[in-house]
């Protein structure tokens, strides 16, 4: 961090500059990365960024060796010279220093009777090995000095005018002339695989160094990706450590190239080392080659051995890439003029173009591109996407050579009256094509319709051709004229509102102009207003306005000309906005009231208490049977704001629009994960897993509503459903605590699937279901899956238990049929009809608990033991109350003796109306007070 925070004040013409200090100086290449925040005309926050390139000095250097391991220990080397320009700089000085990297290793003697590797590096400074001065070209050519076999590291150098200095590295392979170069060992099996490049084109030949630590070996090559593809045994020396492969078109995006270095038995010396190696060291030579060491049983340092390697290597997918060019008429249009855009498409290598061939074209406000780049524009490499390694290697290799230590293999790092027309129109998406149909010669061409916006556009041409050809090209146009006009009016008003109406006049032209600024708000005419912009200047006029009340809408008009009557081409331009209006205090739903009309149907209405005069009405809705919504809960769904799969289902399907389900059956693909599980949003991972339950709850809603879905949708959402049921796979699935979530939501797919006509008689009866045990969903659930197979084993059985514990756990009691499990709203009559939600009843002990919480609630209120509460069942269509008096419970003791009958209780504990007809079973336990006692 180099500023933050630093605030700039922009001049008329909109620019401004900042000095950023920064803390040290680069030594190489870097970026300065900035962002800006500003206020717009509207008020709100917008946010910019640009990068700024920083170099270390007034030219720039770079090194190329052309080859990366030398025959011998003599290289070349090419350095180029350029300024920030990109211009070749001559007669400017260079100097080249190298270092050569050497490695020493032995072997130490560890507990057990084995051997471990020890290495040390030591690096050799080896001076300047080149130097020189460029040529017109801004090229030096050298060739370094004998400097040994091994890793050479090189560095250049060079200085600008300021003693600026600019550096430049790079390192290639000495082989030397015939001597034995030697690699790190390690105690593992791995060694490295370097390739001399990270990607190649098809066709080029690869290139690898191979650290083997072997003087002979052969070694087994093999080509990987997903499986094995190609094979190689090639002979391999420390003299020369390079295989070369071929690379095939086939191998793209990436392969991976797997060695395994295998080495015999080290026999003893030849008498022709001795003119090999022997003469650098003829008293250890001689030494070996008169008494070698045999192996024993601690030790066998000359058994055969063997290493193993992995590199990835890249491959161009240009055999596979359709050229794609996006070719406008001009590359600067005016508002609402009409764009001819030809596009053309090649076939990869000069091949003729597979029949078939299209293309999605679109054209983008690049403004929204600023936001979020589109990515999925780049067909060809989420076509091609990079492969894993999925190759695994077993081999007995460790255990025939008596190895303890066991490697791993390799893994990678890594109209208008006459008047002028207003500019409104300014949609993002300029246009979308999904298939244009290609001709014979690879071109077609479509109009573009340019809107009013003064912006840059986009343009992208996806192609496809075949099974595995694809390609992406782009163009930009821009919209401009020379006077402009931006709107600074807030997008959204309340009634009443006094705002500032605001509006920007830019010039855009070389010349000063005087402008005159009318404007209209609706049928208001306001002030006219002239102005004085600066060449290429900007200025900011201001109306103040007041939202109109009973609109929804105002539309603004502004129009601009230039005042020079000798000027025949005169810049003007008109922007027309339309601006929402809300009301202050929305209309909102008091009361409602559903009945059957036999005859004549009177009902009292009145105003609300409070209520502004001349607002809101009455909404009457007629139907001949229940099943139609009413228009309120219509309106709810048209309205509906939010866009889940779940909530764009449950639309369509509320409202049975066909088009709405359309549009969920498209997206539906995208939305299915790995399993056939249908997932909440396409935003989500790829790899996330989907729900168990918005599955079930589409193919329900799909059979229930007579929207269908797909047949291969369907079959694979089906198939994600049955393979959760039989543990294939695991699925996160949520529920309340005591609750077997696993399991409610098995029975949860059972359902769906025996609704969509499946049998899966195994799987279920492999269940074992509790009854007593299941939450109320879950064992509905259970009972229609039970009902649909009447194969199931002891289904009579299974399906009676189902059944009573269903029943069980009704409750019928002021009117209403519900379940005990369910939430009550609670009105405690203690004179001031005070409202409280009281969880389910679940008694452990027997005793009825929600009885026995109101009487302490009434108590605690109004510190009177007897205090009757009301149980109130709220409805809010009939927008009444019904309120029944319960009685408190009896005392746990009476007459000195215990209760000998508990009310019946169910799993969600005893319920109100169990307690009543407990009640009236045994008045004595009542007290022998009155009937509304009794029944309570």
């Amino acid at each position: 961090m180099v500023l933050d925070k630093q605030a700039l004040t922009l001049d008329r013409a909109g620019a401004g500059k900042l000095d950023v200090a920064l803390g040290q100086k680069p030594r190489g290449p870097a970026e300065l990365y900035a962002e800006m925040s500003f206020n717009d005309p509207n008020g709100e926050i917008q946010t910019l960024r640009g990068t700024v390139p920083l170099w270390p000095a007034a030219v720039a250097l770079g090194m190329r060796i052309p080859d990366w391991i030398s025959p011998s220990d003599k290289g070349r080397v090419d350095l180029l010279v350029l300024d920030l320009d990109g211009n070749p700089v001559a007669g400017q000085d260079l100097h080249v220093s190298a270092k050569r990297r050497i490695s020493h290793s032995h072997r130490r003697r560890i507990v057990g009777g084995f051997y471990a590797y020890e290495n040390r590096e030591e690096f050799a400074d080896l001076g300047t090995v080149c130097s020189g001065r460029t040529d017109a070209r801004g090229l030096l050519r050298c060739e370094p000095k004998a400097v040994g076999p091994g890793e050479i590291l090189l560095l250049a150098e060079t200085s600008d005018a300021q003693g600026n200095t600019a550096r430049s590295g790079a390192s290639y392979w000495a082989a030397g002339s015939g001597e034995d170069a030697w690699f790190t060992a390690g105690n593992q099996d791995r060694i490295d695989v370097v390739p001399e490049r990270r990607s190649y084109k098809a066709g080029e030949t690869a290139r690898f160094r191979v650290h083997t630590p072997f003087r002979d070996a052969t070694a087994l090559i093999a080509v990987e990706a997903g499986g094995i593809i190609e094979t190689f045994v090639r002979p391999l020396s420390r003299f020369r450590p390079v295989i070369d492969l071929p690379v095939r078109a086939e191998w793209a995006p990436n392969v991976y190239v797997s060695v395994l270095v295998v080495r015999g038995r080290v026999e003893p010396l030849a008498w022709y080392s001795l003119f090999q190696w022997g003469w650098r060291e003829p008293l250890a030579w001689f030494r070996d080659w008169w008494n070698p060491q045999q192996p024993t049983a601690m030790v066998d340092l000359a058994k055969p051995a063997w290493r193993m390697g992995l590199a990835e290597l890249g491959v161009g997918t240009e055999s596979l890439r359709l050229k794609v060019e996006v070719l406008p008429e001009r590359s600067e249009y005016r508002p609402r003029e009409e764009a001819a855009v030809r596009l053309k498409v090649s076939a990869p290598e000069g091949k003729p173009l597979p029949a078939g061939a299209e293309i999605a074209f679109a054209a983008v406000d690049q403004a929204l591109l600023e936001l979020r780049p589109n990515d999925s524009w780049d067909l060809l490499e989420a076509m091609t996407p990079r492969r894993a390694y999925e190759v695994e290697t077993a081999t007995a290799q460790s255990q025939v050579l008596g190895k303890r230590h066991f490697g791993r293999k390799a893994v990678p790092p890594g109209g208008g009256g006459g008047r002028a027309p207003a500019r409104e129109l300014f949609d993002t998406l300029l246009s979308w094509q999904p298939r244009v149909k290609v001709g014979a010669d690879g071109t077609a061409t479509v109009k573009l319709p340019i809107n009013d916006s003064l912006t840059e556009f986009k343009l992208v041409g996806i192609a496809s051709a075949g099974v595995s050809l694809f390609g992406t090209g782009s163009a930009a146009v821009r919209t401009r004229q020379d006077l402009q006009l931006i709107s600074g009016l807030p997008p959204l008003v309340r009634e009443k509102d006094r705002y500032q109406a605001l509006l920007t006049v830019r010039n855009g032209t070389a010349r000063a102009m005087a402008v005159s600024v009318t404007a209209r708000a609706g049928a208001q005419v306001l002030e006219a207003k002239e102005v004085k912009l600066d060449a290429e200047g900007a200025t900011e006029i201001a109306w103040t306005a007041q939202a109109p009340e009973g609109a929804t809408s105002l539309a603004w008009e502004f129009e601009a000309a230039e005042k020079d009557d000798s000027n025949k081409t005169a810049a003007r331009d008109r922007l027309r906005i339309i601006q929402r209006i809300e009301p202050a205090v929305p209309v909102s739903v008091q009361q409602a009231s559903f009945a059957r009309i036999d005859g004549k149907l009177e009902m009292p209405v009145g105003l609300p208490q409070g209520a502004l005069p001349g607002r809101g009405g009455i909404e009457i809705g007629l139907s001949p049977k229940l099943s139609t919504p009413p228009p309120g809960l219509k309106r709810y769904f048209e309205d509906y704001p939010f866009s889940c799969l779940e909530q764009k289902a449950s639309v369509a399907v509320g409202l049975h629009d066909e088009k709405r389900w359309k549009d969920v059956v498209d997206s539906l693909p995208a939305l299915l994960d790995g399993n056939g599980l249908a997932r909440y949003f396409a935003s989500e991972s790829a790899t996330s897993a989907g729900s168990v339950a918005l599955t079930a709850y589409l193919l329900d809603v799909s059979l229930a509503s007579g929207l269908a879905l797909p047949a291969d949708l369907k079959t694979r959402m089906e198939e994600g459903l049955n393979g959760f049921v039989e543990a294939r796979f695991k699925a996160p699935v949520w529920s309340p605590a005591q609750t077997d979530g696993q399991l409610a939501a098995k029975l949860l797919a059972l359902e769906a699937l025996t609704r969509a006509g499946r049998k899966p008689v195994k799987t279920a009866s492999a269940l074992d279901v509790e009854a007593l045990r299941l939450p109320t969903s879950a064992l509905i659930d259970w009972t229609l899956v039970l009902k649909r197979l009447p194969e199931l084993p002891q289904r009579a059985e299974k399906l009676a238990a189902a059944t009573r514990e269903l029943r069980n756990r009704l409750s019928y009691s002021g009117g209403r049929l519900g379940f005990t499990t369910e939430k009550r709203l609670l009105v405690v009559d203690d004179g001031q009809r005070r409202f409280q939600r009281l969880p389910p009843d679940r008694s452990s002990d027997g005793r009825p608990r929600l009885a026995r919480r109101l009487a302490e609630t009434a108590a605690r209120r109004t510190g009177t033991p007897g205090a009757r509460p009301l149980v109130h069942h709220h409805r809010q269509r009939l927008g009444r109350h019904r309120a029944r008096p319960v009685r408190p419970p009896p005392r746990e003791r009476s007459r000195g003796r215990r209760h000998a009958r508990q009310p019946r209780r169910s799993q969600g504990g005893a319920s109100l109306e169990g307690w009543r007809r407990h009640a009236a079973a045994r008045p004595a336990l009542a007290g022998g007070r009155s009937k509304a006692g009794r029944d309570a």
